[in-house]
């Protein structure tokens, strides 16, 4: 399960992690990139290894929704660096 951004009662996220069942049967967590800004109440679907974002709000106190439209591509991930920061991938703003 891929996590995206949210929000509690002070702020909004830019966390983006994956929740996965390991062999041992433990919650194994893996980070991804964050989002470029803090998003909560966004739509975000998968499809062919990309993982797309649209609008959202960037603020607790902001009830207007963004047009924020972010993609990211799995299939470019080097699974050789655990760390997201020193990965390659990244979020990638797409024309709304």
């Amino acid at each position: 399960m891929v996590c995206i951004g949210g929000c509690d009662a002070e702020r909004c996220y830019q966390d983006v992690f994956v929740l996965k069942w390991a062999a041992s049967g433990q919650v194994k967590i893996e980070s991804l990139p964050a989002l470029p800004r803090p998003l909560a109440f966004m739509a975000a679907v998968g499809a062919n290894d990309v993982i797309y974002v649209a609008g959202g709000q960037e603020a607790t106190d902001r009830v207007t929704a963004t047009r924020h439209f972010w993609a990211l591509d799995l299939s470019q991930r080097d699974d050789s660096k655990t760390d997201a920061k020193t990965n390659t991938l990244a979020w990638r703003e797409l024309e709304s």
